[in-house]
């Protein structure tokens, strides 16, 4: 399992209203959805691996404990404890041996090689198929030069298809909107 955080910066793909909204208990909400987003609020948001506050400074805090999080959601320790058990057992969270008393936030994150995304980028999906990589496999070499270089130059004029298509279509919304917005200037 990887780092929430990894090498680049943190993006945070949940906007920070839809997790706060869960910090507030609502009504037949589970505590672990409250636990979970309290964990993002100190995670992600601090782009940090572990549960940590951000400081007037700008400088990270010492690492936040089940006291903290019991604390702020408005639990007693007991309640975080078994609350933090149960998301332990659901893969959201999980600890350190190193750091007993830091909290992670677990995901599930795939890490492709480098050269695993290149890859896949740089081939047709028509070659991704197995009955095709068989059928490719069965012609002569030379055979299959001719055809991989059809297939290339075939997917080449489908990608450049495409960002022409999509300039089209992105011109003709503008062309309408500009045409509206004439339209209220006059009125």
């Amino acid at each position: 399992m990887g780092s929430i955080r990894g090498d680049s910066p943190v993006f945070d793909p949940v906007p920070p209203s839809e997790t706060d909204v869960f910090l507030d208990p609502l009504p037949g909400s589970p505590d672990i959805v409250r636990a979970h987003a309290w964990m993002i609020a100190h995670t992600v948001r601090c782009h940090s691996d572990y549960a940590i506050e951000t400081q007037s400074d700008g400088e990270p805090s010492p690492a936040l404990t089940l006291q903290h999080m019991a604390d702020d959601l408005g639990w007693k320790p007991k309640k975080a404890r078994k609350v933090w058990r149960e998301g332990e057992a659901l893969g959201l969270f999980r600890r350190d041996q190193n750091y007993p008393h830091r909290l992670y936030l677990s995901g599930d994150v795939p890490r492709f090689p480098q050269s695993e995304k290149r890859s896949r980028r740089e081939s047709p999906p028509a070659l991704s198929a197995r009955y095709v990589q068989k059928q490719l496999a069965a012609l002569e070499p030379a055979q299959r030069a001719k055809v991989m270089t059809e297939i290339r130059q075939t997917w080449q004029w489908e990608k450049q298809l495409i960002r022409e298509a999509t300039a089209l279509v992105r011109a003709a919304a503008e062309q309408r909107y500009q045409t509206i917005f004439t339209r209220q200037e006059m009125i």
